[in-house]
């Protein structure tokens, strides 16, 4: 008889789970024809990207969903809407491909090579932004993959991660870096993703709303950093138009955007978003709560905070 049940009790809660999914289910269909009628953006290869920065040396803007959200008049966790910033973005996406180098997530065609959870995030996420957000992109030119700095979690097959992190590693390898990041992000704190840079200093900006701080956090980078040094960012959407401004002042700066907790999580060989001691991760339940950090060699690295 207990049998019985748990197999009705389970009959059940699938019958809810469809029912609760048939809405997002007709927009996945209506956003799949929508694909093969309607031209998509071209993204490169993550390796090839990675490659094209290192050749190139340039500057790199990264759009992700949460950008792109912002681009189409909406907030996300860690950054509310600000008009100015969504009118930034929109002006960096259309930005001609040769004279600076900007990203977007490679989900636009099949994804086939996504675990299923990442898939379904994304074909969800697409049924409902898709028709807002090609209006902003160029379809003649082709863009960098943001995917290069989330290579480990999202993808099937995990056997090349261990390579790409190592490809992604040169661009920072034997260099003088300065990484713009939220206050509690720690980009490389207990583990050993830039153990091959010269040096590491660092300019602390808020964990959330860094926007808010813009004028004030470009003003501080270009006087205490030297157009010798290269800038890595990791604070949200404000990390992709500083990027862009730093480039124009004459500075090399890549929106390394998830690269550190994503490399935490390939060491830990992690099947799920999982929290990460001492790191900020908006994406996880709790992952906002973290305690203040007393070591010496970090607090040593940091030129500013801008909180």
């Amino acid at each position: 008889m207990g049998k019985v049940k748990r197999v009705l009790v389970r009959c059940y809660n699938n019958f809810i789970d469809f029912k609760r999914d048939m809405p997002m289910r007709f927009k996945r269909c209506k956003d799949f024809w929508y694909r093969k009628t309607h031209k998509q953006p071209k993204i490169m290869s993550i390796a090839d990207t990675v490659n094209y920065i290192l050749d190139k040396k340039c500057s790199v803007s990264r759009f992700g969903d949460g950008e792109m959200k912002i681009v189409c008049g909406d907030g996300i966790f860690f950054q509310k809407y600000d008009e100015r910033l969504c009118q930034r973005l929109r002006e960096i996406l259309l930005l001609p491909s040769e004279k600076y180098f900007v990203c977007l997530m490679d989900m636009f065609g099949g994804m086939k090579f996504f675990r299923k959870k990442s898939k379904r995030y994304m074909q969800n996420i697409l049924a409902q932004y898709r028709k807002r957000w090609l209006p902003h992109l160029s379809f003649e030119r082709v863009y960098g993959n943001t995917l290069m700095t989330r290579c480990y979690l999202d993808w099937k097959n995990k056997s090349f991660c261990g390579a790409h992190f190592e490809l992604l590693k040169q661009i920072w390898n034997g260099k003088d870096i300065v990484i713009i990041e939220g206050e509690k992000s720690r980009l490389g704190y207990g583990n050993d993703l830039f153990a091959g840079a010269k040096s590491i200093k660092r300019i602390l900006g808020p964990a959330k709303n860094a926007f808010d701080k813009y004028d004030e956090i470009l003003c501080k980078a270009t006087e205490l950093i030297g157009k010798d040094k290269l800038i890595l960012l990791a604070l949200g959407p404000t990390a992709t138009v500083l990027a862009y401004d730093l480039d124009k002042l004459g500075y090399q700066a890549v929106d390394i955007g998830h690269v550190d907790i994503e490399y935490e999580w390939f060491l830990e060989g992690a099947t799920d978003k999982i929290p990460v001691k001492n790191k900020f991760i908006g994406e996880v339940e709790g992952g906002d709560k973290v305690c203040s950090l007393e070591d010496e060699k970090y607090t040593g690295e940091i030129l500013a905070k801008i909180i």
